[in-house]
C-alpha cells in the first residue's frame, strides 16, 4: 500500500489468504481514516503518559544506560509540572511555567534547554514512528545562553603561589604540567624508561598519547633537575616503574 505521504509499504503479514487481507482492510480502513482528517485527530488524543513509556522502551534498544536514565529522570521531573494528560492540550506555551519553575530551582539556561530538549525530542520521536500525528511543540524555542568566559592562563605570581601551597611531591607534578603541557593520562602513564634525563627529554608513547602517536618533548633544566632529585627519593626508581606515585608507590590516579 503507498502512505499518504506517498512513500510505499510492503508488509509480510500471514502465509494464510484471509488474514492477509483482513490485514490489509485495516491499513486501507486507516488510509481513509487520515484521508478524512479522522486519524490525526485520534493519533493527537494520545496520552502523554503512553507517548513517554513507549519512547523510553525504544530508546532503551539504542542508547547507552546512562542516556536511558537520564531521560527517565528529566521526564519523570517535568511530567507533573507540564499539567496536560493529552497530546492534544501540549503546546509551547504549556511550558512557560515548566521553565520558570525550573529556573527558579537554580537551574541554568543550558541545563533548562537539555531538559526541555527531552520533552521536545521524545514528541519528535513519536511522529516519527506516526505514533501521533504532529509533534505539537516542534516550534519551542531554547533559551538564550550565554557564553562562558574563556579560560585563561595563570600568571608567574599565581602558578608560585599554587606551588608554594602545593605538598612537595604534587609540586613537581604541577610543574611537570607547566613546563611541558602534557595531559595527566599523559603525565600519570610515564615510566622512568620514558625520560631521558641526561638528554633532556621525555618521549609520550602513543599508547599514552591522546593523538596515537608518539611524540618527544624537551625539557628544561630546571625540571631535569627535579626530576633527578625526586628519582634519587622516588620508592622505586626502575625504567619499568611509573615516574609519579601515591604515598604508598603506586601509579597515580586519573582524578590526581
Amino acid at each position: 500500500h503507498r502512505e499518504p505521504d506517498g512513500t510505499r509499504q510492503r508488509k509480510f503479514a500471514s502465509k494464510d489468504k484471509r488474514v492477509a487481507e483482513e490485514l490489509l482492510r485495516a491499513v486501507e480502513t486507516r488510509l481513509d481514516r487520515i484521508r478524512a482528517g479522522l486519524e490525526d485527530a485520534c493519533r493527537q488524543d494520545l496520552p502523554l503518559d503512553d507517548v513517554f513509556k513507549q519512547y523510553l522502551a525504544d530508546l532503551k534498544l539504542r542508547a547507552a544506560p546512562k542516556t536511558v536514565g537520564l531521560h527517565k529522570y528529566v521526564i519523570r521531573r517535568l511530567q507533573p509540572m507540564i499539567r496536560v494528560n493529552k497530546i492534544r492540550d501540549l503546546s509551547p506555551t504549556v511550558f512557560t511555567p515548566v521553565i520558570t519553575q525550573l529556573q527558579a530551582e537554580g537551574l541554568a539556561p543550558r541545563s533548562v534547554n537539555i531538559y526541555v530538549g527531552i520533552i521536545k525530542r521524545a514528541c519528535t520521536w513519536a511522529e516519527e514512528v506516526r505514533l501521533i500525528a504532529r509533534n505539537p511543540i516542534v516550534k519551542l524555542r531554547a533559551l538564550k545562553v550565554v557564553r562562558r568566559r574563556h579560560r585563561r592562563a595563570m600568571s608567574e605570581p599565581e602558578i608560585q603561589k599554587l606551588l608554594n601551597a602545593a605538598p612537595k611531591d604534587l609540586a613537581l607534578l604541577i610543574s611537570f604540567f607547566i613546563s611541558t603541557g602534557m595531559r595527566r593520562a599523559e603525565a600519570r602513564g610515564l615510566d622512568w624508561r620514558d625520560l631521558d634525563l641526561e638528554a633532556g627529554s621525555v618521549v609520550v608513547r602513543a599508547e599514552i598519547a591522546k593523538s596515537k602517536r608518539e611524540r618527544t618533548v624537551p625539557l628544561r633544566k630546571e625540571m631535569v633537575q627535579a626530576l633527578k632529585e625526586w628519582r634519587s627519593q622516588h620508592p622505586n626508581p626502575a625504567d619499568d616503574q611509573p615516574v609519579f606515585v601515591t604515598g604508598s608507590g603506586s601509579r597515580i590516579g586519573a582524578d590526581l
